[in-house]
């Protein structure tokens, strides 16, 4: 096939797919976004994925955000491929393909009320929607089941609410998709909510299960401190989903556990265990793990495994289990097994369990409003004997998809701009970020950014100004101004993988740790995004919740020392784009979390508390007045127009567009008089940029739905005269360090927004553009 040219009805190349160890595979599930230039479809029926023979890949197309024209910008592909032995697989898309696609049916799937029946190739899985577990019909003694331990005593899961479907191609059916939503009751009016997703493969062979506990309670966090051990906060003793069979009538034979996938695998004829307990990194006792009490109580420093009468240790485990039952074969992986410490894979005669977080001689602690997320994957084969074991294909491939980077700059995407104009200059700053001494992947491991709670999250090391050094400074970034689009967009740019696992990291930590999923607090702390470790305070027992009593008080001028979240910590971008590049519905979803959470700490929640609330706060500066209606000039008002904007990228509400001029026409003005804004105080009002930026994006989505009209150029009006006025009176703000409480290197970055806007505002003045040079 030739090269790409986009004219053609087949965009090809799009994307490479490699098995991450250069293995063999057949029919391999993927899922990933692919974006389409503007005007070359209308219709997702007409999508293929094909080959560069073009040959039709089977997967199932969906659409995720459409061109101001209509066509369609992002589109979500979830099918499968079969890969050769190290060679990469570049696909393209048939954007005219005479075959249409079939619409999602539910042929597979037999809703009975009390179970689910789905009957995928040789086997029928039934799932209970009573009390959840899994049961295979054609093996009546076969079953798993998801349970909680608590205070000693095994808690099942309760099913509340479930729905399903099955996943499509042109001629055949991919998977069955189901979610379970429910709790288990812990008594004393405590309960953990749940949210289980399987996909299951159309031939029964694989079972991948996302498992999600969800502690829905507000905290107490008493004067704004945000303390592990809340009295919230739910203690248990472990989450496990296990396979059992009846042992006394069909034990298992015999298995073999993989502990890394570089190392051959270790047979066992009884039982094996192994357990992750610490990151095994040169800092694995690092602070970062202290409990409620302020100690680290991690006894090993990484794996420990125990398989039949020998015991072995290591430092990382990345491991899959196998077993030998009749003639078939079990198999299970779980995901970020020593990442996401602590885990836990066991198997002997009588089943396989996945311990995702297991019996450690302490509680496990779910902090109010906290999420965690775990996966794992169990792969069927039949016809496996003991001694054919080690020959059976690899249950669990590991496909790495790349979008090409030639291909994604040809979409024209607005917010990827144009890599060919990256200076190289800022592009070796850029590449540091992977392959400098102080890379992110170092920042991990010099802190030990691990464990379920912190793995994904970014350490703020910029934050040790006048450290000591002595021990390790413990302080979170939670987002702050969204590297986690700065990764995407890295990663769209240059195709460099270890950008998208950054980003797909920090993304699921973000989503399930850093915002408060809660409904039972203030409006304003409510499904909000907790603020970044406190300023030069190290988190102490705040863990990712910004504030500790440990933490000591006045450390710095116009010090809060508590609080909650607050609309100035609000990143949206990233989580559009997570979703849009992986199709992560948890990352959609957090985005209209964060979105409507933002609205209320502006518009406030209509109730009767509120109302007064805000009479009492309308002299506040950093929040709106609701009697004058005027909004902040501040990058709180700054986020709220981008998680608008965001939101507007996937359901294009024309009640969302009015709303932007709304916020704008009641912020700024294109004749105020700025000198009454003070902005030259800096530590004050340095903010005023950020919403500039703000109003830069917004006059770019207005221009790209054609719509120049009176509140376009009321936003350009307003982004020029204040252009105008920083031309006069701006500088970098380290050339006037007297100005600052703590001169130090973070201004110079803030440096990059002033040029940012004035960019813009040549770009936008019809008669004046050289003048902002």
């Amino acid at each position: 096939m030739s090269a790409l040219d986009l004219r053609r009805n087949v965009l090809f190349p799009v994307v490479t797919i490699v098995e991450r160890d250069g293995l063999a595979v057949e029919q391999a599930p993927v899922t990933f976004g692919a974006p389409l230039p503007q005007g070359r479809c209308f219709n997702r029926r007409k999508i293929t994925l094909v080959d560069e023979d073009r040959n039709v890949i089977p997967a199932s197309i969906g659409v995720s955000a459409l061109w101001p024209d209509s066509s369609i910008k992002w589109c979500l592909i979830r099918g499968q491929v079969s890969l050769k032995k190290g060679k990469p697989l570049k696909l393209g898309i048939n954007v005219d393909s005479a075959q249409e696609s079939l619409s999602v049916g539910d042929s597979l799937i037999h809703d009975n009320e009390t179970n689910l029946r789905i009957k995928t190739g040789q086997r029928t899985l039934t799932v209970d929607t009573q009390v959840l577990g899994l049961f295979d019909s054609e093996d009546p003694e076969f079953t798993g089941q998801i349970c909680l331990g608590y205070k000693g005593t095994v808690v099942k899961a309760q099913v509340e609410e479930y729905d399903y479907c099955t996943l499509m191609a042109s001629d055949r059916a991919l998977s069955v998709d189901v979610n379970l939503y429910g709790c288990f009751e812990l008594g004393g009016g405590k309960r953990m909510a749940f949210r289980c997703a399987m996909q299951v493969a159309s031939n029964g062979d694989r079972i991948d299960i996302s498992l999600t506990i969800h502690n829905p309670a507000a905290a107490e966090h008493p004067d704004g401190l945000w303390d592990l051990g809340d009295a919230h906060s739910l203690f248990f003793d472990n989450l496990s989903l296990g396979w059992r069979w009846d042992d006394s009538k069909s034990a298992a034979k015999s298995g073999e556990i993989q502990i890394t996938p570089e190392h051959a695998p270790v047979p066992f004829d009884r039982r094996a265990v192994l357990i992750q307990m610490a990151s095994g990194g040169k800092n694995w006792d690092s602070p970062v793990h202290q409990n409620q009490h302020g100690d680290v109580t991690l006894t090993e420093p990484g794996f420990v495994a125990e398989i039949d009468d020998r015991k072995l240790r290591g430092p990382r485990a990345d491991p899959s289990v196998s077993i030998v039952r009749g003639a078939r074969r079990v198999s299970v992986r779980l995901e970020d097994f020593w990442q996401r410490f602590p885990s836990q894979l066991s198997v002997d005669s009588g089943g396989v369990n996945v311990d995702f977080l297991p019996l450690t001689g302490t509680p496990h602690e779910l902090q109010a409003g906290e999420r965690c997320t775990h996966r794992c994957s169990f792969h069927f084969a039949d016809s496996v004997t003991p001694e054919s074991l080690h020959e059976a294909p690899t249950p669990f491939p590991q496909p790495v998809i790349t979008l090409e980077p030639v291909y994604v700059e040809a979409c024209a995407l607005p917010e990827l701009g144009n890599s060919a104009a990256t200076d190289e200059r800022v592009q070796s700053l850029i590449d540091q970020g992977l392959n400098g001494e102080n890379n992110f992947f170092a920042k991990r491991e010099a802190i030990d950014e691990y464990g379920w709670r912190n793995f994904g999250d970014l350490w703020a090391d910029h934050e040790t100004e006048g450290h000591d050094g002595g021990t390790l400074f413990v302080s979170h970034y939670n987002n702050q101004y969204d590297p986690l689009f700065g990764f995407l967009r890295q990663f769209l740019r240059s195709g460099e993988q270890r950008w998208l696992v950054l980003a797909d990291d920090l993304a699921r930590h973000t989503v399930d740790i850093d915002i408060y999923h809660t409904d039972a607090d203030r409006p304003e702390y409510n499904h909000g995004l907790f603020w970044h470790t406190d300023h030069y305070q190290p988190a102490e027992t705040s863990s990712h919740r910004s504030y500790s009593r440990r933490q000591p008080k006045d450390a710095y001028e116009g010090h809060a020392g508590g609080g909650g979240p607050g609309g100035q910590h609000c990143y949206t971008s990233g989580l559009l784009h997570h979703y849009l590049l992986t199709g992560n519905t948890a990352s959609r979803d957090a985005l209209y979390e964060l979105k409507n959470w933002i609205s209320k700490v502006y518009e406030g929640s209509d109730t009767f508390v509120d109302l007064a609330l805000a009479l009492k706060n309308r002299n506040r500066p950093d929040l709106k007045n609701h009697l004058t209606g005027r909004y902040p000039l501040d990058r709180g008002i700054a986020n709220y127009l981008n998680a608008l904007m965001d939101c507007y990228v996937l359901d294009q509400s024309p009640a969302t567009l009015a709303q932007l001029a709304h916020i704008i026409q009641h912020t700024i003005h294109p004749t105020e008089d700025l000198e009454a804004r003070a902005l030259t105080n800096i530590e004050e009002h340095w903010f005023y940029v950020v919403l500039l930026q703000a109003l830069c994006r917004y006059l770019t989505l207005k221009k790209d739905l054609g719509e120049l009209d009176d509140d376009f150029f009321y936003a350009r009006d307003c982004l020029l005269h204040y252009a105008d006025w920083m031309v006069e009176n701006e500088a970098p703000y380290l050339t006037k360090p007297e100005r600052l409480e703590f001169p130090n290197h973070t201004w110079t970055a803030q440096d990059l927004r002033k040029a940012n806007v004035l960019f813009w505002a040549a770009y936008w003045s019809p008669d004046n553009s050289k003048s902002y040079a």
